[in-house]
């Protein structure tokens, strides 16, 4: 059985403090981490709904709004 989660890859830091967004594709316990080419703050994911917080810019990096 395979399953498919939307999360930061917190191995990855960039300079600019924020993670890459990843699916994590889990297939017989081998885990594959599939690039989006969006790159997050923290606190613009919610790790609970797996949504982000906020709205994408052009080059791929969160704002959020408060």
């Amino acid at each position: 059985m395979a399953s498919l989660k939307l999360g930061l890859d917190k191995r990855r830091i960039k300079s600019d403090g924020t993670y890459p967004l990843v699916f994590k594709l889990t297939l017989n316990r081998k885990q594959l981490l599939l690039k989006t080419g969006i790159s997050l703050l923290p606190d613009a994911y919610d790790v609970n709904s797996n949504s982000i917080i906020g709205k994408i810019t052009n080059n791929g990096v969160a704002v959020y709004i408060i």
